[in-house]
């Protein structure tokens, strides 16, 4: 992977930053490996765009790239390119260069159908992320509102009650964000263990 250092890889970065799809896309156009270059933070340029909802960006860099990982496909959700990496035995519990599972961002970016690959296959909704974030997918589907994830995470074991790095739990989340039926699924017996 082409590193931060390197000839062209500021612009990228900067491009998405501005949201100057017009200059990225020239960009890329020109210089096609920048679109699987990675920054400091070891984030390649298509989970920037999607981390920023930046989803004209996210095409221009998709049509780029000849290959992605597991957590970019779940986070995508692009379960064809899923099933085909699972089929090659890549690690559903593996971690993205950032820090998170495949689940947590299936689950953070609503992706029903590839959050049910990802568990049929065996990812642990437990997992939590490598990074300062601390989270566990559950986090992730309440923080992004999903509430038929939140449902799939739990009834595939996820633990209700544990807390991110920042001491919030999925139902904090729920709460802050008004997401009554969130809640509701969240405090419902037997899952919440501690009422």
């Amino acid at each position: 992977m082409a590193r931060v250092h390197e000839t062209g890889v500021k612009d990228v970065f900067s491009f998405l930053d501005a949201g100057d799809t017009a200059r990225l896309s020239a960009h890329v156009e020109a210089r096609p490996q920048a679109a699987a270059i990675r920054n400091m933070q070891n984030v390649s340029p298509i989970m920037y765009a999607l981390y920023r909802r930046n989803y004209d960006a996210v095409v221009i860099l998709r049509n780029r790239l000849i290959s992605i990982d597991l957590c970019e496909a779940a986070a995508l959700g692009e379960a064809i390119t899923t099933r085909e990496l699972l089929a090659q035995r890549v690690d559903v519990n593996g971690y993205s260069p950032d820090g998170f599972t495949p689940l947590a961002l299936a689950s953070f970016f609503g992706r029903t159908q590839v959050v049910e690959l990802l568990l049929a296959a065996g990812a642990d909704p437990n997992l939590v992320s490598k990074n300062a974030a601390g989270i566990c997918a559950i986090h992730g589907a309440a923080a992004g509102r999903h509430t038929e994830i939140v449902q799939m995470l739990i009834a595939a074991g996820a633990d209700v009650n544990r807390f991110q790095a920042d001491g919030q739990s999925a139902l904090s989340i729920a709460m802050r964000n008004g997401e009554e039926d969130l809640v509701k699924i969240l405090t419902a017996r037997p899952y919440n263990r501690k009422s």
